[in-house]
């Protein structure tokens, strides 16, 4: 029971690290999407100027309105109408990052019932946002803490199920490997363990599942 707490222990703690260095490599995307915005507005703004240049009326001869002809409102370019698009998705994603470090911020702080209700929120306003699978596997470990492990269950299931390519469910398998077996479920324990070694092989919760299938499921 010691060496399977330490293993948990470990495991969030390597979690902990993971969702740091993925916020990282998230804001370096963000800055190079917002370098890239930029120079493909000043290239905009820059052929914009080149043909007002072409159009500019000769010296001494000012361009004139004929009489009959009133004139018109342009409609927005679709620069424009495209950047206020940008400008919006980005302030949304901004918005979505801010409320997932608020929560788990909350984990870290051990602010667990607090936590929980952040995400929970989260999942509300961004159902399908970049943080969701990270959101779902949190509610498990929240589930956890609580001894809740049918609820936790079906968070960790989420996340391999609707994200099975996402880095999270390498460690949302072997929980649900745990967790199984903790209910006296031991076949469902064994394939969820064999998935997390099959699926992520270089993983660390591969690792863990191995030794856990070693010192529960002798050959």
């Amino acid at each position: 029971m010691q060496l399977q707490a330490l293993q948990e222990e470990v495991l969030q703690l390597r979690g902990l690290t993971e969702e740091q260095a993925y916020q990282l490599k998230q804001i370096k995307d963000t800055q190079r999407d917002h370098y890239l915005d930029l120079d493909r507005r000043l290239g905009g703004l820059q052929q914009k100027l080149r043909q007002v240049s072409g159009n500019a009326p000769v010296l001494g001869q000012p361009a004139t309105i004929p009489s009959t002809v009133a004139p018109t409102k342009s409609a927005p370019s679709i620069e424009t109408v495209t950047a206020a698009k940008q400008n919006l998705s980005d302030d949304k994603a901004q918005s979505e990052s801010n409320d997932y470090d608020h929560a788990y911020g909350l984990v870290k702080n051990k602010k667990f019932e607090q936590a929980g209700k952040a995400f929970e929120k989260l999942l509300i306003d961004y159902p399908d946002g970049k943080f969701a699978p990270n959101a779902h596997y949190w509610m498990g470990e929240l589930f956890m803490v609580d001894s809740d492990l049918n609820n936790a269950a079906i968070a960790f299931s989420k996340v391999v199920t609707l994200y099975p390519k996402h880095w999270k469910s390498a460690d949302a398998l072997y929980k649900l490997g745990e967790i199984h077996f903790r209910l006296g479920e031991s076949e469902k324990s064994r394939q969820y363990l064999n998935r997390a070694v099959t699926q992520f092989p270089n993983s660390t919760a591969a690792r863990f599942a191995t030794r856990y299938l070693k010192a529960n499921f002798p050959q």
